[in-house]
């Protein structure tokens, strides 16, 4: 267990430094952290669903460690970023404090929902492939809900950028 939360851990390491380096080369910087972000998600679904499939594979279930890792630490670095890119500076940190309640209400009702599935006779692989079917559905909602906003940023910040 011990390995597995270390492997995460370099992995929220190296999501941002990508991260970073991408956005850092692009020529449109606003574009890059919107797709940066959705990369980020992609990455982190991935390494859920690879831990769903995991089954005594020790290799397998340090590699969606890592992806996991890499994709909410690349999630959450450039996502804090960017609201404190776009807020007033009068509200920036309550808007950084709402993110944060509204990333731990997701985990604490995501775990505890998860429990009672498990409880009602659900399988353990099953209620982790609901979980990774809704996040990635969730995700695919909100980033499209987000299109139309990103598709008028400019980076002169000459219009609204979302």
């Amino acid at each position: 267990l011990g390995v597995l939360h270390a492997v995460r851990g370099v992995g929220t390491g190296i999501g941002p430094i990508v991260a970073d380096r991408l956005i850092a080369s692009s020529a449109k910087p606003t574009l890059a952290r919107s797709t940066a972000l959705r990369v980020a998600h992609l990455v982190a679904i991935v390494g859920y669903a690879l831990f769903v499939l995991v089954d005594q594979n020790p290799a397998l279930a340090l590699l969606a460690m890592l992806l996991w890792g890499a994709g909410a630490g690349a999630n959450w670095v450039v996502s804090t970023a960017r609201i404190q890119e776009l807020s007033p500076p009068e509200v920036v940190g309550r808007m950084v404090a709402l993110d944060e309640l509204a990333m731990i209400g997701a985990m604490c009702g995501s775990v505890l929902a998860a429990g009672l599935m498990i409880d009602a006779g659900i399988s353990a692989v099953m209620t982790g492939w609901i979980w990774v079917v809704t996040g990635a559905v969730a995700s695919a909602a909100l980033f499209a809900s987000s299109r139309a906003a990103t598709s008028v940023a400019t980076d002169d910040h000459s219009r609204t950028v979302v």
